[in-house]
């Protein structure tokens, strides 16, 4: 179990740990939509922004000017922006700053507003936007159509938001989105107001409204020719012949539309057609392509194709071809021979090759001819994304007659045709019965490799934490204990000792241990801890010398008279101080002094011994840096020039599991500093502490056994909170004040939620806050409208959009 808790912990321990810095927040965003007769539409945000850090500026708002026609992909649509405003109620600077954006059909204004010479005044500000948009509106079945993205993927968090949209004339319906949740709608005349709360960051926000015919005078989109930025597959025209011999005849011309913009640098073209791709789990179909010609291109020839990628079942060949520096549309024809795409299974033959040489492309025109050398008796069209997973294409347009297949496709959206395949079967007699060339599998090769890597990893890991281990065994300090008394209990100076083992059975204690808190955390970890503060804190609390609050974490000096431990009203500092909020820094003097106390303690050498004590297991910087060299020294070895080519294809999987198993064998005997070993005496108080503890963490209501009177809660409190185990203890001594046998909780020092659950949540916050205190002093595009926001299948994905952002 042992060993499976640790292989479990390193990979959680060992994986980069990001800088968790706190994220954007938009608290509330109001958005108001003003559709003018002229079909322009006037728009207001007004933001309420929480910054994550202190020491912003303020906030980048980008606005979509231009995008891609869902309806049409050879035509963009385009937003015109006027009577930019920007302001800021909450005095943050507002001065602001654009940029407009172009990237083929991607365009955007992009806003900076702040000041880079100056913060903001704390965390939050408010900001007001208003600009003037043309090109908004929609037009479906001779309706006039507001379908607009208020957000898009690229917007931190936003807890509330609330979207007013107004018209010339009524709105008959509305709705709003929160990714594809419906939100909160109400029109009330002629106001359409849609609210919604939690929205995620990366969650855009889409708001739909009808308006009444002929109340706007433009409904209709700006379009213009699609615009790129390099060179776009537009069309195929195509013929493929599967001959009798089993062999595929390609012949291909590719359209592509060009910048309009020539660069000083021709452009050029890359095709990739497939030469290996999974056949089984252990089988990959191998194609042979030959005969490649290509003509077309005017630049100074094509280079030779090269397979690329890496060796795996996905292999693609790819050719270099450079074109024109034109921006007219450019053609390239192609033609070419493919052996193995052709495979006889039984009484079928199926003749199965790819739709177009890219890795990805959106076509606009289609008109691809397959020709068989018999009567065709299914054809289908297969997407391939997924090794040899298959899924039937959506859009495809094949008709049959005889022995060839048509596809033909003009207009309307257009084809996805990345990894896009068509697969004909027809009678095996008339191919030759041909059958596929086969190869072992690469992938099923590589996942053997893997197997045999994770499992020499771990050989390596677990020997290189059992050869630390003993290496460190060499070096512990083991503590010490009385060998003819019972565990917590002393013997007289010049008593027999032995040393401690794991089996030593540590009976339960029924009363508090016979030291202090401050000790008690020292023999139990064996080094001093920040941790044991907040025990410290609340031992005072229930005395009555401090108070502590929980919403917002807050504590308060009452006053040091209650007070008899010297470690204690050190803590407090001046005893003449009342009803003084210790803060931030008064907390960290609180851990110093603990912390001093401690080291004073580990110089009596009546109950400590310098030296590394029991195991224990924490990653710090010189267990990693001494994992690493004791790592690379066993690393050695393995680069000597007899063991790489046995051990050449595992040898990172080694590596990493020597790397690892040395920074675990370091950890197992490492803590940060020096963990002191226990004489006999130490060792006694440390039973009591375990003892008590376990009476704390196991004893229920009506098992626990005391004198009338005693306010057990919070006398033990203390000790709960060093275990951790105050939402338990609250617990219980809350059912035997229920019960009568004790009376109800004295929590007077506590304010706040006074459940069990409550007081252990705001124990657990002032733990960390003590902790703490003494540490180290592009935008995101929509859908372009191309379809009605209220049909059945919109779900988010209107026109335009913004995305913001903190700088």
């Amino acid at each position: 179990m042992a060993l499976v808790l640790l292989l479990a912990g390193l990979g959680v321990a060992l994986m980069p740990v990001p800088a968790h810095a706190a994220e954007d927040v938009i608290t509330d965003m109001s958005v108001d939509f003003d559709i003018r007769a002229d079909g322009t539409v006037a728009v207001r945000y007004e933001i309420d922004w929480q910054f994550g850090d202190r020491g912003r500026h303020g906030i980048e708002f980008d606005i979509v000017t231009r995008e891609s026609w869902e309806a049409d992909r050879t035509r963009d649509v385009l937003y015109d922006i006027s009577d930019l405003r920007v302001s800021s109620p909450s005095g943050a600077p507002d001065t602001v700053t654009w940029e407009a954006k172009e990237n083929g059909s991607d365009g955007s204004l992009d806003l900076r507003i702040g000041d880079p010479d100056e913060t903001i005044d704390g965390r939050e500000a408010t900001y007001v936007i208003t600009y003037v948009i043309r090109g908004a509106l929609r037009t479906f079945d001779g309706k006039p159509e507001f379908y607009w993205d208020v957000t898009s993927r690229d917007n931190p968090a936003i807890d509330n938001i609330t979207l007013r949209v107004t018209a010339p004339g009524s709105i008959p319906a509305a709705r709003c989105l929160i990714g594809t949740a419906p939100c909160a709608t109400t029109i009330t005349d002629g106001v359409a107001v849609l609210a919604g709360g939690g929205v995620p960051s990366g969650t855009p926000v889409t708001v739909v409204a009808a308006l009444a015919p002929d109340t706007v005078a433009d409904a209709e989109p700006r379009l213009e020719g699609r615009r790129v930025d390099s060179p776009t597959l537009k069309a195929i025209d195509g013929s493929i012949e599967v001959t009798a011999d089993g062999m595929t005849h390609v012949e291909q011309a590719l359209t592509y539309l060009m910048p309009e913009k020539a660069g000083t640098v021709a452009p050029t073209l890359l095709l990739t057609l497939p030469v290996r791709r999974p056949f089984s789990d252990s089988k990959d179909q191998v194609f042979r392509i030959a005969n490649l010609v290509v003509d077309g291109s005017t630049g100074p020839g094509m280079a030779p194709p090269v397979v690329s990628g890496k060796p795996t079942s996905r292999q693609d060949m790819t050719a270099e071809v450079p074109l024109a520096s034109s921006s007219e549309p450019q053609t390239v024809r192609l033609s070419y021979d493919v052996a193995g795409a052709v495979a006889t299974d039984g009484d079928t033959a199926s003749a199965r090759w790819v739709l177009a040489p890219v890795a990805s492309g959106i076509l606009d025109s289609l008109h691809v001819t397959w020709t068989m050398p018999a009567d065709v008796r299914r054809a289908r069209c297969l997407e391939l994304r997924k090794g040899r997973d298959s899924a039937d294409c959506t859009h495809a347009e094949l008709g049959t007659t005889g022995n060839t297949i048509i596809w033909q496709h003009d207009g309307g959206p257009s084809l996805y045709v990345a990894d896009v395949w068509v697969e004909a079967d027809v009678d095996p007699a008339a191919v030759g019965n041909v059958a596929p060339i086969l190869e072992p599998g690469l992938d099923a090769a590589a996942r053997g490799r893997v197997r045999t890597g994770v499992g020499l990893g771990i050989a390596a890991l677990v020997g290189s934490v059992a050869m630390v281990v003993l290496l460190g065994r060499i070096r512990v300090v083991r503590d010490r204990r009385w060998a003819d008394v019972a565990p917590g209990l002393s013997a007289p100076a010049g008593s027999r000792v032995r040393t401690a083992r794991r089996g030593d059975i540590v009976p339960v204690r029924f009363e508090e241990p016979e030291c202090s808190l401050a000790l008690a955390g020292l023999v139990v970890d064996g080094r001093p801890g920040r941790h044991h503060t907040a025990a410290l804190l609340v031992h005072m609390a229930v005395q009555g010398a401090v108070r502590i609050q929980s919403a917002p974490l807050q504590v308060t000096g009452i006053s040091a008279s209650p007070l008899t431990e010297p470690l204690e009203r050190e803590m407090y500092g001046d005893p003449t101080s009342t009803d003084t909020v210790f803060d931030r820094h008064k907390l960290g003097r609180m851990n110093d002094a603990v912390l001093t106390h401690q080291k004073k303690l580990l110089e009596d050498d009546s109950l400590f011994v310098a030296g590394r004590r029991r195991p224990g297991f924490f990653l710090n910087h010189t267990t990693l840096v001494w994992g690493f060299v004791v790592a690379a020294l066993a690393w050695v070895p393995l680069t000597s020039k007899v063991m790489p080519g046995l051990l050449a294809p595992y040898g990172t999987a080694i590596l990493y599991g020597t790397l690892i198993g040395c920074v675990a064998g370091m950890n197992i005997f490492r803590a940060p500093g020096p963990r002191w070993g226990l004489r006999p005496r130490a060792t006694a108080l440390r039973d009591q502490v375990e003892g008590f503890r376990h009476y704390i963490a196991t004893a229920e209501a009506n098992q626990l056994d005391f004198e009338a009177g005693q306010d057990i809660y919070r006398r033990y409190l203390p000790w709960a909170v060093l275990f951790g185990l105050t939402e338990r203890w609250t617990r219980v001594c809350q059912e035997l004040a229920a019960s009568g046998r004790i009376p109800t909780l004295d929590t007077s020092f506590w304010s706040g939620d006074r459940s069990a659950a409550g007081i252990a949540g705001g124990m657990t916050s002032l733990a960390s806050a003590v902790r703490s205190a003494g540490s180290a002093s592009s935008p995101g595009r929509g859908g372009s409208g191309g379809s009605s926001g209220f049909s059945s299948r919109s779900s988010g994905g209107g026109g335009g959009g913004t995305s913001s952002k903190s700088w």
